[in-house]
């Protein structure tokens, strides 16, 4: 029958329906009253039996959740269970459920909009951005599903014009990395030489003239490994380029050497240079960037921490400054002026 197809929920509102006070019909006879009021007992006896099937199809309503009822229903079920005096437990659990339940459904919506809102020109807005980031964060989001509008903020905070004092900052910074490199190389740069053809590193040092135009590398007992003009090569982070970083000599790099390894590119040779942290890399980078005057966007154009967006270091303004010839970036006498410690 139709009532075996109904849920708990919906027939625990089917009954509550039929069961409210209903007038008596204008043609009631009075003189049949007696008759009812022998009927009262047994009358009696199935209301109670009712109200404990009503109670216990309740119970079984607010068990199922909303495995079966949709959140309006189940809302209802929460209601009339407590007109039925059920446990405030059971109660309190199934509010519980339907709480969690909205805000899964809160969530989802959040993800879809969150979706469509970064493929609008709204998404270029950073207090847009942050303003989202919020809403996700208050819907209790994950990280996971808030990461994609993270980055983005984080993309837009990079294009944000330094202030006077970190644009001063970031020169600083790039001509204490350039003097550094220079006067390293000058006396002789320790460094890991990485033969691409027979597939060996061994120890090496660079050696960069004292006019800053040629280098040579030599092993560490003074054999002449490989020699090149300075203003032919463009250094890149290793990792960023793919015909060395799939070699097998690559490979076979410990992984800081992949990590802070740099690679010198020139219309005849390719020199791959074992670096093993960030801030000799920074210097092999923004050093030979400025010195062949190549400037410092072709080093850092893939790199993944984008140092030179950041702050307090540069951004992409300073490409035009470390084009520029030796005097406010790079003085003429770098050699002998004096360098402060690292």
């Amino acid at each position: 029958d139709r009532c075996s197809d109904m849920s708990p929920a919906e027939r625990h509102a089917s009954f509550r329906n039929n069961s409210r006070g209903m007038s008596k019909p204008l043609d009631y006879d009075s003189s049949e009253e007696e008759e009812d009021e022998e009927g009262d007992d047994e009358g009696s006896d199935m209301a109670e039996s009712e109200a404990e099937e009503m109670r216990a199809e309740t119970e079984l309503a607010l068990r199922e959740g909303l495995t079966r009822n949709s959140a309006a229903t189940f809302h209802e079920v929460i209601d009339h269970a407590r007109g039925l005096g059920i446990d405030p437990e059971k109660i309190k659990k199934a509010e519980q459920m339907l709480e969690q339940h909205r805000a899964q459904q809160r969530r989802d919506l959040f993800e879809a909009d969150m979706k469509e809102f970064l493929e609008t020109s709204e998404a270029d807005n950073l207090d847009a951005c942050k303003e989202k980031l919020d809403q996700g964060r208050g819907y209790g989001c994950s990280e996971k599903l808030l990461q994609p509008l993270r980055s983005r903020i984080s993309e837009l905070e990079l294009c944000i014009d330094l202030a006077a004092d970190e644009v001063a900052k970031a020169k600083r910074f790039l001509e204490l990395c350039t003097r550094r490199f220079v006067r390293s190389c000058v006396t002789g740069r320790d460094t890991i030489w990485v033969d691409l053809k027979a597939n060996k590193r061994t120890k090496a040092v660079l050696h960069l003239d004292v006019v800053l135009k040629n280098f040579t590398v030599k092993s560490a007992k003074g054999d002449k490994l490989a020699t090149a003009k300075v203003v032919d090569l463009e250094v890149k982070r290793a990792l960023d380029v793919e015909s060395i970083s799939s070699t097998e000599a690559f490979g076979k790099l410990p992984e800081k050497e992949k990590q802070f390894g740099v690679v010198l590119v020139g219309e005849e040779v390719t020199w791959l240079i074992g670096e093993n942290n960030r801030t000799s890399q920074d210097e092999f980078l923004l050093g030979l960037a400025v010195l062949n005057r190549r400037g410092v966007l072709g080093s850092f154009e893939a790199r993944e921490d984008k140092m030179l967006h950041s702050k307090p270091k540069a951004t992409p303004k300073m490409s035009k400054m470390a084009g520029r010839r030796s005097g406010s970036m790079l003085a003429d006498d770098v050699i002998q002026e004096e360098v402060p410690p690292a």
